[in-house]
């Protein structure tokens, strides 16, 4: 049964295409790529980064409730 309905998924779908901007009819997409790139770099920074602020401020709520006893 899963192989029937894994072959009629393929058999059925279209092919998929990359994103809107890359099979779009604009010819001038320059900007697009260029605003996609900075948001697909700029994710894991900021990933990153809010990572590192919560881990630091978890340490100095940590020290200042210790020094409080």
């Amino acid at each position: 049964m899963r192989d029937g309905a894994a072959a009629a998924t393929l058999l059925v779908a279209s092919p998929a295409l990359a994103c809107s901007v890359c099979a779009g009819a604009a010819r001038d997409n320059g900007a697009s790529y260029l605003w996609a790139t900075a948001i697909m770099l700029g994710g894991p920074i900021a990933l990153v980064a809010g990572f590192a602020w919560w881990i630091r401020r978890a340490a100095l709520t940590s020290e200042s409730a210790s020094e409080r006893r």
